[in-house]
């Protein structure tokens, strides 16, 4: 499977619901696999859990040949 990191940058000020705002700010992401022709194949998870957004270091299970996203 192929993994990529990513970085968005949003340059704008993001307005959250609590009234609260950001200046521009930095996503990273990681994409593993291709989406395929559908786009229907992705799935978003969000770490929340833990610093760390390589989610193949703390639910590799799922991640590996033979898993439910190999």
């Amino acid at each position: 499977m192929t993994k990529s990191d990513h970085l968005f940058h949003y340059p704008g000020e993001f307005e959250l619901e609590s009234g609260g705002k950001l200046p521009g700010f930095q996503l990273k992401y990681t994409v593993l696999g291709q989406l395929n022709a559908q786009r229907n194949n992705v799935v978003w998870i969000c770490h929340a859990l833990t610093g760390n957004s390589d989610v193949t270091s703390w639910w590799n299970d799922f991640f590996t040949a033979g898993s439910p996203f190999p």
